[in-house]
């Protein structure tokens, strides 16, 4: 009767064996599963921002980072990149506001902030007119007060690119003139 015992527990024994090692349906190298998510998250992180901003403190609440408006296959989302971080808060939220303060009717509630720190993104409703908004706002509902605040630039229209825009346009123009190539207009 042991010997039977012995012989039943044998592929059982090997099962078991083999399952660590084995991948799972449905997930690739490293253990992550491949979803819509992941590849949403990934062509979001691929395309270039419509609009930016720095966080910026507000008072005596610490808030760092970046905050990107992105958009890919038709789809929107607000985006803090890896270097953010703000104070924690017991229900902060994340607002498109017309100034560093959301106004009752004038803002539009993106999404409850639950971390604090890391790169996160929040899909943004498609029936939202972004050029509306001018911040981004995480504002702590219970005590009614702003905790961070970024004011958003037209990734064309930002300091930087405006800038390499309007240089780069007179370096062109300069070296015209210097080539004796000065456009000339009927």
């Amino acid at each position: 009767m042991r010997t039977m015992h012995r012989f039943a527990a044998l592929p059982a024994a090997l099962l078991l064996g083999f399952l660590p090692v084995t991948p799972l349906l449905g997930q690739q190298e490293g253990g992550m599963k491949k979803d819509g998510a992941m590849e949403d998250h990934a062509a979001m992180a691929m395309s270039k921002p419509t609009a930016q901003g720095k966080l910026t403190s507000v008072g005596n609440h610490k808030a760092v980072g970046t905050v990107h408006i992105l958009k890919a296959d038709g789809k929107r989302q607000l985006h803090f990149t890896s270097d953010f971080s703000i104070e924690k808060g017991p229900d902060v939220y994340v607002a498109l506001t017309n100034g560093p303060k959301p106004v009752k009717g004038a803002s539009v509630t993106v999404a409850r902030l639950t971390r604090f720190a890391g790169e996160q993104s929040f899909e943004l409703p498609a029936n939202i007119d972004l050029g509306k908004y001018s911040h981004v706002v995480l504002w702590c509902k219970k005590y009614s007060v702003s905790m961070g605040q970024a004011e958003l630039h037209t990734a064309a229209m930002g300091k930087e690119d405006g800038m390499m825009e309007k240089e780069g346009a007179m370096m062109e123009k300069d070296g015209m003139e210097k080539d004796g190539m000065e456009k000339k207009e009927k």
